[in-house]
């Protein structure tokens, strides 16, 4: 069964997750993405995705699974970080989806399930 996950990132202890992870959820549910598993860190961005528990669950994550971010800007400090993470989930038939702008990258069907 696919996983979905719904990545949450502040920098600072004072700032709160709660909106972030209604706007998830109901992201979630309009894609029919079934139940969130919700990752929290309090981290700065700044730190190496690797390196944070991020880096854990990417690494844990198969084809047809999906990691949702309130906005791109979750997942890394510089376009670099989240350009990096977007073709480790491209490679690795991940979906990736931010609630704020409605950004997707989907991973494209292989010739099998197309049914070509």
């Amino acid at each position: 069964m696919a996983r979905t996950i719904g990545y949450l990132r502040v920098s600072t202890v004072e700032q709160d997750l709660d909106k972030n992870k209604a706007d998830i959820a109901l992201l979630a549910n309009d894609k029919k993405l079934g139940r969130v598993e919700w990752v929290e860190e309090k981290i700065s961005g700044v730190k190496d995705w690797k390196k944070r528990k991020l880096g854990e669950v990417l690494v844990t994550l198969k084809k047809g699974d999906a990691v949702i971010v309130s906005e791109l800007s979750r997942l890394g400090r510089s376009t670099l970080q989240i350009l990096e993470i977007m073709h480790l989930a491209k490679n690795n038939g991940i979906a990736v989806h931010a609630v704020k702008g409605e950004w997707s990258l989907l991973a494209p069907a292989s010739t099998e399930e197309r049914g070509t």
